[in-house]
Order: structure tokens, then C-alpha cells, then sequence
């Protein structure tokens, strides 16, 4: 029994984060806040090349790709006292509505979005 307990204590709780949402070209941009009170610093993480959702995460039957590196990384940053924002690429997941086609999107498309997310964070 205590080490069960002593398991649970040292699970680690998920930070609480928000949905939030920027204008996308033909709709939503959505995303998840980690905010920190007092905090100086905000980051907004960007997910890699590929259908990447904002935990790192790739879509369902996708083999090997569930990680949650994102989610983790937010995690820690709140723990050191960083804001963060983990957002969904335009037409992926979350921000499905913002590009009818997600292969018609562009760097310079993906570098507007960022602009945007750093002006919300």
C-alpha cells in the first residue's frame, strides 16, 4: 500500500491549460494557453514538419508518433515559470477550419500564423 501511494503522489498532474483561438485565412487558428502568473516570458511552440498536433502528436493510426513532447514541454516551462502556447498548424486538427487544403499551405502562410500567436502570447 505505500508504495502505491507514494506512486500517486509522484504522478505528475497536467498543467491547466486554455483553448484559444487567432483568425486563420478561412477561419479559427486554435491553440492551448499555459498562463503563469507573474511570468516575463511567453513561448509559442510550433509543431514540426508533417501532421504534428500541438501536444506532438500525430493523427490517429499513425504508428509511432504519440509522444505528447509538446504538452511536456509546456508542462516544465510553467513549472519554471514560462507562458506557453501550443498551437495546431493551419488546416490540421484543431485549426481545420483556417485552410480548406492543408497541402496548399506555404512558409510564408506558416510565418503570418506565427506572427499572430507571438502577438496573442
Amino acid at each position: 500500500m505505500r508504495a502505491l501511494a507514494l506512486c500517486l503522489i509522484l504522478a505528475a498532474s497536467p498543467a491547466l491549460a486554455d483553448t484559444i483561438s487567432i483568425p486563420g485565412p478561412d477561419g479559427p487558428l486554435e491553440g492551448e494557453a499555459i498562463a503563469v502568473a507573474g511570468a516575463a516570458h511567453a513561448l509559442v511552440i510550433i509543431p514540426g514538419s508533417g501532421p504534428t498536433d500541438r501536444d506532438g502528436n500525430g493523427p490517429d493510426g499513425m504508428p509511432g508518433l504519440r509522444s505528447d513532447t509538446y504538452r511536456m514541454l509546456a508542462e516544465a516551462l510553467e513549472e519554471a515559470g514560462v507562458a506557453s502556447i501550443r498551437i495546431d498548424k493551419r488546416g490540421l486538427f484543431g485549426s481545420t477550419a483556417a485552410l480548406a487544403d492543408p497541402w496548399a499551405a506555404r512558409i510564408d502562410g506558416y510565418a503570418e500564423d506565427a506572427r499572430g500567436w507571438v502577438a496573442a502570447a
